[in-house]
């Protein structure tokens, strides 16, 4: 059978799972990530939305390059980087206006990979965000 480029081999899942269940974090930084991990189901659960942020932002990058094609890696390495430039406390102007060309490349990357029902409403509001930015101001929770 036919694997797709961007999906990962399920006894390397074992290797990830494996690798996420010993991540530690310093008090505070985020949940025990590592307790959310089932390694029957090869699944994650309890998460909450920080810990998705700190998958998303600082994790996936790490793991997931020795398991995917270098053409697929390095869009999905530059939307993590995307999404950690977008949720700092302060971005310039000129930050925003290179972020907002920056996401439109990496989606044009992403049609090269994924199939075209990927692309729904949500992928594509990520080319918006950088205008919302500009236009509201970054948003925290204290």
């Amino acid at each position: 059978m036919h694997q797709t480029p961007y999906t990962v081999k399920p006894d390397q899942k074992n290797l990830i799972f494996r690798w996420m269940s010993y991540v530690k974090y310093p008090s505070g930084y985020a949940g025990n990530i590592a307790q959310c991990v089932n390694f029957r189901d090869n699944k994650m659960y309890g998460l909450k939305s920080h810990d998705c942020h700190i998958l998303l932002q600082r994790l996936f990058p790490v793991f997931i390059r020795p398991f995917l094609p270098r053409q697929v890696v390095e869009p999905l390495v530059a939307l993590a980087r995307f999404f950690q430039k977008l949720c700092t406390r302060e971005v310039s102007r000129c930050d925003l206006r290179k972020m907002q060309e920056d996401i439109i490349y990496i989606m044009y990357k992403f049609e090269r990979i994924f199939p075209p029902n990927f692309f729904d409403i949500m992928p594509h509001l990520m080319i918006h965000l950088p205008e919302q930015l500009l236009l509201t101001g970054p948003v925290h929770y204290t």
